[in-house]
């Protein structure tokens, strides 16, 4: 049931992930075949058997339907039935389930927009925050903060220290489980959004934008894939000068003069979704390639974008302070890793990945086997010799 539930849930992620990067509503229109536009009846809307049997085509045009929405339902209804096995094995309350396999659903809509887009949108975080705190009124024992206080896989150190503060100044909030409970959901979320706007703000005082000055007579060209320009005639992909999709390249071309004032620069934002001049954007046409004067190019080097702040945030309020704490470090830890990979494998100095599958990984791994650091450390400190 619990699988048959994550997979349904999973059709829906399909859903998320491709229309809510796009700025498109999840109600209208009805889930449709994007090439002929047939709305999809019920029958062929059950995750993976539709697939299956209509043998990966449209009912009505016949052409291919992608097999990334089999995978995404099942992958959904494979990480619901481990988080309830792990809930299960560990003797965790059963309360704690629907939390659970909220964030988990999140986390796994998360990592695949921001892979594919450089994004975590507003919506799935703060409908994360809304729901824990949510979740902490309605069933307080789904916290392990409250359920379990002392168990090394609770996280709740941080909580009960505060609690305790709180209790030696006249207010005994640990016999008021709900109380308790929403204290851990706010002092998670606000610990986890805490770590990575220091993170975010140092990165962005340490390295800030990055400002390549060009010779006169210079040209930069720009297409929908990439810059031109910068590196001899070798055209950089988008995703090679920017960390996230919404952020531009900043082109200054010479002064123009002007009869009225001193020369002036003209100043164009170029990114892979047009070109921004004036207050206006004019997108990309297909094959369309625009060259630029110029005397300057500034590139935005930010270390971290703050929906990773929300993502941490949500993170948080669910599992608790302490977890946020670890969470991110195994995250950064990860990161370090894979990037240092891409780094060696494409010969480039810096590789420029998305922190929140990262995060999302970290926190699915929290989910299914509780603190790792803890587990670690036992498991250094036991073995023989």
């Amino acid at each position: 049931m619990v699988f048959c539930l994550g997979c349904i849930v999973g059709s829906f992620l399909n859903v998320v992930v491709w229309r809510v990067p796009r700025g498109e509503s999840l109600l209208h229109p009805p889930s449709h075949c994007p090439r002929c536009g047939h709305v999809i009846r019920p029958w062929e809307n059950i995750p993976i058997l539709s697939w299956l049997f209509l043998r990966g085509k449209c009912s009505q045009c016949r052409l291919p339907i992608s097999i990334r929405y089999p995978l995404g339902e099942a992958a959904a209804g494979i990480l619901f039935l481990a988080v309830w096995v792990q809930l299960l094995r560990r003797g965790l309350p059963l309360e704690a389930a629907p939390g659970a396999l909220y964030l988990a659903a999140s986390l796994l809509a998360i990592a695949q927009i921001d892979v594919r887009h450089r994004l975590i949108p507003d919506q799935i975080t703060y409908s994360g925050l809304v729901a824990a705190l949510l979740l902490a009124i309605a069933l307080p024992t789904s916290r392990l903060a409250v359920a379990q206080p002392d168990a090394p896989h609770s996280g709740a150190i941080l909580c009960n220290g505060l609690l305790a503060w709180i209790s030696a100044h006249g207010l005994d909030l640990t016999k008021i489980h709900i109380a308790a409970a929403v204290v851990d959901c706010i002092l998670g979320a606000a610990i986890g959004a805490a770590l990575l706007v220091v993170v975010a703000e140092a990165g962005r005082r340490l390295f800030g934008a990055k400002t390549i000055a060009l010779p006169d007579g210079a040209t930069v060209s720009a297409s929908k894939q990439g810059l031109t320009g910068l590196d001899d005639d070798r055209q950089q992909p988008w995703e090679e000068l920017l960390a996230r999709h919404r952020d531009a390249i900043t082109i200054i071309s010479p002064p123009e003069p002007t009869p009225q004032a001193e020369p002036t620069p003209k100043t164009w934002l170029v990114n892979a979704d047009g070109v921004f001049a004036d207050g206006v954007q004019t997108k990309w046409a297909d094959g369309e390639v625009r060259t630029f004067n110029a005397t300057a190019v500034i590139i935005p080097r930010d270390v971290m974008g703050y929906g990773d702040v929300k993502c941490l945030a949500m993170i948080g309020a669910f599992c608790g302070a302490d977890a946020a704490i670890y969470i991110l470090l195994a995250a950064a830890a990860l990161a370090a890793l894979v990037g240092g990979a891409v780094a060696l494998v494409k010969r480039r100095r810096q590789a420029m990945i998305p922190f929140g599958p990262f995060l999302a990984a970290s926190a699915l791994a929290w989910l299914l086997v509780g603190n790792f650091f803890f587990l670690l450390h036992q498991a250094v400190i036991s073995k023989p010799g």
